[in-house]
Formats: C-alpha cells, structure tokens, sequence
C-alpha cells in the first residue's frame, strides 16, 4: 500500500517553473501519472486474479497495462526534474498507442471505447500549445480512421457502418472546440510574461545606470538601444525641444552601445503629432489612416507609431517616437513605454544634477584654492608683520635680544641669544638633549607662525618625557607667546595714549593762542620738549603774516619768510 505521506510527495510539484501555465500544465500531468501508476497496478493484479481463478493464461489487455507504467514513472521523474515538454510528448504518445491497442482488440464502434479515443485528445490540448494541439489530433484521428479500415475490411465499410459518422463528428467538433479554447491560456500566459519582461529590463535600465559616468546623449543612446535589441521595435528616436518648447534636434542611436547617438537639426511642421504631443503634453498614437503632414515623421514602410513626452522634472524637454509595420500598439506595450520614458527622464534629470553639482563643486574648489592663496598670503604677511612689530619692538628698547635666566641663585638679565636657543628657532620644534647628568629641553616660541624667541629648562635625567609632556610645554609655550604680544601690545597702547594725551595739550594751547607770532612759537616750544630736539624751524607763506615770529631758543628756530 502507498502510504499518505508517499502519495502526498508525489502529488507535489518540486521544480520552480518560470511562467504560471507550465506550472499548471506539470501539475496536471502529475495528477495523470499518479492516476496510471495507482490503476495499472491494480489492472495487472485483476488480470493475474482472474487468470488464476479461471486457470487460464495471463490475457494480453492486462499485460498491456504495463508499458504505460513504466512510463509512466519515468515522465513522473522527467516533470519533477524540469523537463515538462520531454514528459508530456512520451505519455501522450504512449496513451495514443494504448488507445490503438485497445480500441484494436475490441469493437472501434463501441460508444465506451469510442469515449476512450477522446482521453487523449483531451490530455494533448491542455499539455500543448495550439500548433502542436492540431497536429496531435490529426494524427489521432487518421489512426482511427486507420483502425476502422482495418476492423470493416476497408474505409468505405468503415464509414458507412452505422455510428461512424456521429461518432467522427463529435470527435471533430470536440477536437474543434479545444483547439479554440487551448491556447487562449497559453497566448494570456506568453502575453504576460513578455510585459513582465519588458518592465524588468525597464528597471535593469535604470539600475544599472551610473549617472556619475554618463551624458545626456548616453541616457538617450542606451533608451534606444533597449527598445530595438530588448523590446524589438525596428525603429526608435528622440526629438528634443529648445527653451521655447519647439522640436528642433533629432536624436538617433547608433548600432551598438560604443557608437552612442548623433543629433541633427529638424524642421517640422505644426500639423505634426510630435508637436501635438510635445504642446498637450499628452501620449499619443499615430497610424497611416491619418494626414501625412500628421505622420511626416513616419518612415516608408511604417504603419503604427506612437509617441511619448518626456518629462524632466516639470519640463518636457522633448518626445519619443517609436514606429513599427504590423499591429497597433497595446495597452501593455503603451504602459511599458511611458515606463521606459518616465525612467528615461528621470535618469536625465539625475544627470543633470549631478552636472550642476559637479560644476558647483568645481567653483567651490577653485573658490577654496583661491581662498587658500590668499589665506596662505596673509599668513606671510601677518607673519612679516609680527616680525617687523617685534623687531621695532626690540629696537625701541636698543636690545638686539631680551631674556632671562631662572636658576638656584635666581633671576639674572641676559641679553644675547644662545647658539642652542638659535638653532631651535630656526629648526622650530622641541629638542631634547641629555648634557651631562641633566636633560635640557628646548622649545620655540611662535605668535601667529612668526618666531619671536625660544625657552630652555633642565630635567632630571631620570624624569620620563613623552608625547604627553612635549605637548604640555607647546601649550606653556603658545599661552608665552600670547602673553608677551598682549603685553606689547599694552605698551603700545600706553605709549600711543600718553602720545595723544601730549598732542591734545599742544593743540590746546595752539588752539587758545590769539596771535599767529604766538602760535608758532608755542609750537616750537613743544616740539622742542616733546621731541627732544635742540632747534626747530616752521616756515610760513609771505602773504599770511608781516612780522618776522619770536625766535624760542635760537636763531635757527626763528620763522622766516619764504622767497
């Protein structure tokens, strides 16, 4: 006995077939082969059985039930293994020949076994497509007509015996009707599968694109090259709109992907779908029963067209024209085709942006160059200017150097600069040097990148000194350098003041002085005490005084008159 779980395994279809009618085709044949493997067992005991009771030889009907097991078993494992057309050919032709050896060992007349023929042809109209069906029953039906001549001594007998004709037509009618309706399933089948097809190489188009690596034209070429090599339109081009939204460049692909696309210059006239299309912005078909003004896009052998606008963003910067010979175009092939464009245009609309971005990110570098240079120029010169400040700095105290030396004893003046401090100046980083029993380390002290002195201190030698320390005396050195350029700058501060404060008192005086001989000399007066100097001479136009000023001190002092 076939347990349930074993009958349950062969029921079950284990091989993932493509499309849904080889599915349901390999699952019915699975339900007729398990049917032959159960009943010819059984046919073969009965017939065994009854040769046993009636202790007569084993009859041939029931060693006939055998061939068909076997092959029974051998489509079963040919469905599970994907190979549905091998199986469905061998267990119909195998079925058509046990039908032949049946219906040839009884009477062919015989409405039961007339019944039997029709199994078969039943079988072969849901296993096969139409063209096969056809030649199926063609042949089935010639075997019949082969067995009745065989049975009646001849054809004409044959067809003149009483149920023949009935029974031949119903066979004909009958193998009629499921020719009609047996590849209705399997057209809607292919037809779906060819759209699912088609919206799958529409999502591998724009998936497999990289916008970073392609032009507009390269969108363009790879859009054509899909609809002739993948959809199979012998004809496909792009017409492309200006600023004023009029169609004035024709895009054609070449052969192949390397040869991309040329775009040339086209005149069309107002009458014409394309700008229809382009204008309502709507999709629309085109047939050789319209106007040739219309149609003037059309090539000669063309029939159909159909044309799609594309859309970037919310401009439609131009259509598709797609023409063929023979049908119009479907629904499903409409909606694959604004698919196609709308992936089109949007893949224009990522090139372009990436375009602008790259073009932005281009100013933005030069921008950034340009900001570096002159980040780099005043760095020079504010370094340059920290220098020359230091310098006059230390020429105002008529010290080519100023420091200090912190040690047990105290601190003491020094006013040269060591060899070893002028080394790390000029070297700019911290050095570290065993001398003796002690570690001298030695660091730079900068303002704004401008070396304005360096410091030097001693360690024990046995105190660890690490990455840790070495930034610890960078800061100390940095906060240095900002606390010696504040106080410079104080001192400047208090020197420009106390300059301010002199001249302020001089042009109050000037100022309350009612006589031009006075004002010059206070004038000189002043300059005298402010500047240190021993004579002071100020000239004045002719025209603005008569009378020679006061001298202050000398004859060199005294105001003269210009020649």
């Amino acid at each position: 006995m076939i347990s349930l779980a074993t009958l349950q395994r062969i029921l079950t279809l284990r091989y993932d077939y493509e499309d849904a009618v080889s599915r349901q085709r390999a699952q019915l044949l699975i339900y007729v082969l398990a049917g032959l493997i159960v009943i010819a067992p059984i046919i073969v005991l009965l017939g065994v059985f009854d040769a046993v009771t009636s202790q007569s030889g084993v009859a041939v009907e029931t060693l006939g039930s055998l061939p068909p097991l076997l092959f029974a078993l051998l489509s079963l494992y040919w469905v599970q293994t994907g190979r549905l057309y091998l199986a469905s050919v061998v267990i119909a032709v195998v079925l058509l020949l046990n039908m032949v050896f049946i219906v040839g060992t009884f009477n062919l007349l015989d409405t039961a076994l007339f019944v039997l023929t029709l199994l078969p042809v039943v079988l072969g109209s849901v296993l096969f497509d139409r063209r096969e069906f056809i030649g199926y029953a063609v042949v089935t039906f010639l075997l019949i007509l082969a067995m009745g001549a065989l049975q009646f001594d001849g054809l004409g007998d044959y067809l003149a015996a009483g149920q023949t004709q009935g029974t031949l037509s119903v066979f004909v009618v009958l193998s009629l009707l499921l020719f009609i309706t047996s590849g209705g399933l399997s057209d809607i089948s292919r037809s779906n599968r060819a759209d699912i097809q088609r919206y799958d190489r529409v999502a591998a188009f724009s998936s497999a694109t990289n916008v970073s690596e392609m032009s507009e034209d390269v969108v363009f070429a790879r859009a054509l090259s899909l609809l002739r090599n993948d959809f199979g339109y012998a004809f496909a081009q792009m017409f492309l709109a200006d600023e004023r939204g009029r169609i004035t460049e024709r895009f054609r692909s070449g052969l192949t992907m390397r040869q991309g696309g040329t775009r040339t210059a086209v005149a069309l006239p107002d009458a014409s779908a394309l700008i229809e299309s382009l204008r309502s912005r709507t999709i629309l078909t085109v047939s050789t029963q319209e106007s040739a003004l219309r149609r003037s896009h059309f090539l000669p052998a063309s029939n159909y067209g159909l044309i799609v606008p594309l859309r970037v963003g919310d401009e439609i910067i131009g259509v598709l024209d797609v023409q063929k010979v023979e049908h119009p175009f479907s629904t499903p092939e409409i909606n694959a085709l604004k698919s196609l464009v709308d992936q089109t245009g949007m893949l224009t609309y990522y090139v372009r942006s990436f375009g602008d971005l790259r073009s932005g990110l281009d100013n933005l570098e030069a921008t950034t160059q340009s900001l570096r240079l002159q980040l780099r120029e005043y760095r020079r010169a504010e370094s340059q200017v920290v220098g020359a400040t230091w310098d006059s700095y230390m020429d105002m105290r008529h010290r080519p150097a100023l420091g200090y030396d912190l040690s047990e004893a105290g601190i003491t003046l020094a006013e040269d600069l060591p060899d070893d401090l002028a080394q790390v100046m000029e070297a700019g980083e911290i050095d570290i040097r065993d001398e003796g029993d002690a570690r001298v380390v030695r660091a730079p002290i900068t303002i704004r990148g401008e070396m304005i002195g360096a410091m030097a201190f001693t360690i024990p030698p046995d105190r660890p000194f690490g990455e840790r320390q070495a930034e610890f005396i960078r800061s100390v050195s940095t906060r240095l350098a900002l606390a010696l350029e504040n106080k410079r700058l104080f001192e400047a501060s208090q020197a420009q003041a106390l300059r301010e404060r002199k001249a302020g008192a001089v042009a109050g005086e000037l100022i309350s002085a009612t006589d031009v001989n006075d004002v010059v000399r206070i004038a000189a007066q002043r300059f005298n005490e402010a500047l240190g100097a021993v004579a002071t001479r100020i000239y004045l136009e002719r025209d603005l005084v008569e009378d020679q000023p006061e001298s202050s001190q000398s004859p060199a002092s005294q105001p003269e008159k210009k020649q």
